[in-house]
């Protein structure tokens, strides 16, 4: 994954609005994809204007300011590996759109799904939690545990943040050795979401904007893992950042 960075600050999706198309990113641009999907696969097109002034602010990665949206069984699908299933409802994939998204795990993509419903046993749960044994028989959510390098790609992260604080482990999908997926039931993406003004557009809930700032944390491991993999094992950064993040307007 580390030899694969390069490439894919080529061809991650950032969200400026519902009518955001696809874009081509110079190469040395952030730009991340979002899948669509036959559920309600994107509840926050607000969001990713602000994940790209996140990650502008708090990290020295550049984003490209408009996402790719792309379909499983589409032709953008090997130029996009950094994918995000996001959204409310069962996603509905075929096994068509399974067997693609299989192959590109394997080929070394990685995903991250942000449950926007929140929480356990919901429609968008159950389709998360039946796709793993879609991808790999015999494979499982596991919990990431505490001391892997996604806990501390950037920030130290004592447990996953959100838009609704409901459970604090982060999921993971391992294809031998490599993690290929992250699951949150969280609704990290609704935190992140805010107005034209800079105003966030809805509560955390039940910890208000510390909670907030925890979902942001997660956002940026999540995406500094995935440029990075497992290198970062050290904080020596971690004052500095925390400082430097709880300063941000």
């Amino acid at each position: 994954m580390r030899r694969r960075a390069a490439g894919v600050l080529a061809v991650l999706a950032l969200a400026v609005g519902p009518r955001a198309a696809e874009v081509d990113a110079p190469g040395d641009r952030l730009v991340f994809a979002q899948i669509r999907h036959a559920g309600d696969w994107d509840p926050y097109p607000e969001a990713w204007s602000s994940a790209a002034a996140l990650l502008r602010n708090a990290t020295s990665l550049d984003p490209w300011p408009a996402r790719r949206v792309v379909s499983l069984d589409g032709d953008a699908l090997p130029e996009s590996p950094f994918l995000v299933l996001a959204g409310r409802g069962d996603p509905g994939l075929t096994d068509g759109e399974v067997a693609r998204l299989r192959e590109h795990l394997r080929a070394g993509g990685f995903l991250w799904i942000d449950n926007t419903e929140g929480g356990a046993s919901n429609p968008f749960d159950r389709a998360a939690q039946a796709l793993p044994s879609r991808l790999f028989p015999s494979e499982t959510w596991r919990p990431v545990p505490a001391d892997h390098a996604l806990f501390r790609s950037f920030f130290l992260l004592p447990r996953a943040g959100g838009r609704r604080q409901t459970d604090g482990r982060l999921w993971g999908l391992w294809a031998g050795d490599r993690l290929v997926a992250v699951y949150d039931r969280n609704d990290v993406l609704g935190a992140l979401a805010r107005d034209r003004v800079g105003q966030p557009l809805y509560p955390c809930e039940p910890g208000g904007e510390g909670q907030r700032r925890e979902a942001q944390k997660t956002f940026t491991n999540i995406v500094l893992f995935a440029l990075t993999g497992t290198y970062k094992t050290d904080a020596v950064h971690q004052p500095f950042l925390e400082r430097r993040f709880r300063e941000r307007p």
